[in-house]
């Protein structure tokens, strides 16, 4: 089995002792190559009611610490950290959490906001063209 891995795979073929291993796995009856349940406590558990006092804290106060967070949550840094990055798409911009892409209706301009901007954007193409 090993000599037709190494003919397939090349330098990336598993050691012998692995091939070894998964030999006398099949032997013994397993199936499927996928990890097998363990016990014990997860890495990281992310509970809705977490998730959502989190996202609460958040976007009441934009510039509120990690800290602040682990402490009125009573979860680790890296969990408060995961929890915003990865669970609620936020990132730290300007000392503030700020959605990391957003969605439709927060990247469109509101249409009482719409002459405010065309007016600073014709002022900055003034200064840009008379600066050359």
């Amino acid at each position: 089995i090993k000599s037709r891995l190494t003919a397939v795979l090349g330098d990336s073929s598993p050691l012998f002792s692995t091939v070894r291993f998964w030999v006398s796995e099949f032997m013994r009856g397993r199936m499927n190559t996928s990890d097998e349940p363990r016990s014990g406590r997860t890495k990281t558990t992310t509970r809705p009611e977490i998730l959502d006092e989190i996202h609460d804290f958040a976007f009441e106060d934009h510039r509120i610490k990690v800290r602040e967070i682990e402490e009125a949550v009573c979860i680790s840094s890296e969990g408060v950290v995961h929890i915003l990055h990865n669970k609620l798409g936020l990132k730290k911009f300007c000392a503030r959490w700020v959605p990391h892409l957003f969605n439709p209706e927060q990247n469109a301009f509101e249409p009482e906001h719409q002459p405010t901007v065309c007016k600073y954007f014709r002022q900055i193409q003034q200064i840009s063209s008379e600066d050359l």
